[in-house]
C-alpha cells in the first residue's frame, strides 16, 4: 500500500514538473513520508517543508464532519493588500486560504514551500493521514535526464 501510494505521488509530481526549458521530464524523487494520526482537537499550525519540492497528504481515515480542513495559504495576497488593500489580482480569486475537506482516500500535492496549516478536527476516534515529501535529484542528475516525448514534441 506504501509503495502504491508513493507511486500515486510521483506520478503526480512528474505530471507538473517540467525542466528548465518546459519539457516533460520522469525524475527520481527523493521521498520521505510519516503517519500522522490526530485525535478530536488536534490542528497542525501554518508552515512550510524545507529542502522538499512537493509535499502533500493522504488521508486514510477522515471521518468526522466539516472540520479539520487543510488550509493552503496564498502567499501574494498579505504582500499585495498592504500596498493596495483595495486591488485585486485579475482572475486569481478572492481567496487568499484554499480550504480542503480531507476525505479517506484524498491525495493532495503541493509546492512545498506553500504555506499550509491544519484546523482543528473535532471528529470520534482518530484521523490518520500519511505525510510525505518530494526531494528533486541532484542538479547533475536533473541535467542527465531525458525529456519524455510527448504528443505535442512530434509535430
Amino acid at each position: 500500500a506504501g509503495q502504491a501510494l508513493i507511486g500515486q505521488a510521483v506520478g503526480l509530481a512528474n505530471a507538473n514538473t517540467v525542466n528548465a526549458q518546459g519539457q516533460d521530464v520522469a525524475l527520481r524523487w527523493r521521498v520521505e513520508a510519516w503517519a500522522n494520526v490526530s485525535g478530536s482537537g488536534h490542528s497542525n499550525a501554518s508552515h512550510i517543508h524545507g529542502g522538499a519540492y512537493w509535499s502533500g497528504v493522504y488521508y486514510v481515515r477522515a471521518e468526522g464532519g466539516e472540520s479539520g480542513h487543510l488550509l493552503l495559504h496564498d502567499p501574494r495576497m498579505p504582500g499585495l493588500r498592504m500596498h493596495a488593500p483595495g486591488l485585486r489580482l485579475k482572475n486569481s480569486g478572492p481567496e487568499l486560504v484554499a480550504r480542503i475537506q480531507p476525505r479517506a482516500g484524498q491525495l493532495v500535492l503541493f509546492p512545498s514551500w506553500l504555506s499550509h496549516s491544519v484546523e482543528p478536527w473535532d471528529g470520534d476516534g482518530a484521523r490518520i493521514s500519511i505525510a510525505l515529501n518530494l526531494s528533486a535529484p541532484a542538479p547533475r542528475a536533473i541535467a542527465q535526464t531525458q525529456p519524455i516525448e510527448t504528443s505535442k514534441d512530434k509535430s
